[in-house]
């Protein structure tokens, strides 16, 4: 379904320059890039929210990005031009980050047509932003490839640990995301992580995420993997704070938070800039909307987790408002005012 992503991209964009004939002229080519790749995602969410049970296709979400795992590559397929590298480096990456695994004798053959020297025992996959970035910048044994909605990415066999900083360097302020160095059979979960990461790092920083490393990210991963559900536990936990007016329920909300993260009122009076006393008070209004149950530690657990989650989805949802309102702009068409009154009698 999602490989078929980008052809209905194409009828959708060849509808509306039939509807609008001005305003393909009207956008830059880069603007013109980015809405391209909105309608894609766009249509990655509607397959995402409509394949799940019970979900509406009116709600936001964070979709999971599509599986990177493309049909295993079969037997005839490996037999036919494994004698051009370029597709043997194709079927290789195919192959890595399926879900369904090649025998390791066939995935040894591929890495050899493909120019690897021998099958590696451990792979670190990096998801890229569409942008240019040479593939020099990055090591020589490096697999390239894309998932189904043709975002690069690539795969580093046995990366050496003092090799971090360099891989950090060539990609410079480039928007991506490392995955972690996982054993070969790991691949293709461990580039759906670096995906969804960098999916979410977009959502909230925009295309100027810089680069990302997942293992420093499993938390925020973990929370957003399905953002109804987290709404859903934010919805129940924090409900006693919904009632209030906005600006006494962020003050809670965020006082809470700061006190189960830092454990004293002291603590979390630094960590707010605010006095302990201060602190204190708040912390008696929390008590009396919740009760005893603030005390006992899975309940703390609960409502420390649907803190993170709540803040987490309002800095998701403030940037798509954001990128909303931007590419409105983009394409409203310019004003060129009222036309001047003719003169009349050289008046």
């Amino acid at each position: 379904m999602l490989d078929a992503i980008p052809a209905l991209v194409d009828q959708i964009v060849a509808l509306v320059q039939e509807q609008e004939p001005g305003l393909s002229s009207r956008l830059p080519d880069q603007v013109s890039r980015e809405r391209r790749r909105s309608v894609e995602r766009a249509l990655a969410m509607a397959l995402g929210t409509l394949s799940r049970p019970g979900a509406r296709a009116s709600e936001p979400v964070v979709v999971n990005p599509p599986s990177a795992g493309r049909t295993t590559p079969s037997r005839a397929a490996l037999d036919h031009d494994l004698d051009d590298p370029a597709r043997a480096r194709q079927l290789l990456f195919d192959a890595l980050v399926s879900e369904r695994h090649l025998p390791a004798s066939e995935l040894a053959e591929l890495a050899g047509r493909a120019g690897w020297s021998s099958l590696p025992q451990y792979i670190q996959p990096v998801a890229l932003a569409p942008a240019h970035l040479s593939s020099r910048s990055l090591p020589q044994n490096a697999l390239w490839g894309s998932t189904g909605l043709h975002e690069p990415c690539c795969l580093i066999p046995d990366p050496a640990p003092a090799a971090q900083a360099s891989l950090r360097a060539a990609l410079g302020e480039h928007t991506a995301a490392v995955g972690p160095v996982v054993a070969l059979a790991d691949t293709g979960a461990a580039l759906r992580w670096a995906r969804s990461l960098l999916y979410l790092s977009q959502e909230r920083h925009g295309h100027r995420a810089g680069v990302l490393e997942v293992e420093e990210h499993l938390t925020t991963l973990l929370l957003m993997q399905d953002e109804l559900l987290s709404q859903a536990l934010a919805s129940r936990c924090l409900q006693p704070l919904d009632d209030l007016p906005r600006r006494r329920r962020e003050r809670l909300s965020s006082t809470l938070l700061a006190w189960l993260q830092e454990g004293s009122a002291r603590q979390a009076a630094q960590a707010l800039e605010v006095h302990p006393q201060t602190i204190r008070y708040r912390m008696r209004q929390v008590e009396e909307l919740f009760g005893r149950t603030l005390h006992e530690p899975h309940r703390r657990f609960e409502l420390e987790l649907a803190l993170r989650c709540r803040n987490l989805i309002d800095s998701v949802q403030q940037e798509r408002s954001r990128a909303w309102r931007r590419a409105a702009r983009a394409t409203a068409p310019v004003s060129k005012g009222p036309a001047p009154s003719a003169r009349v009698n050289g008046r």
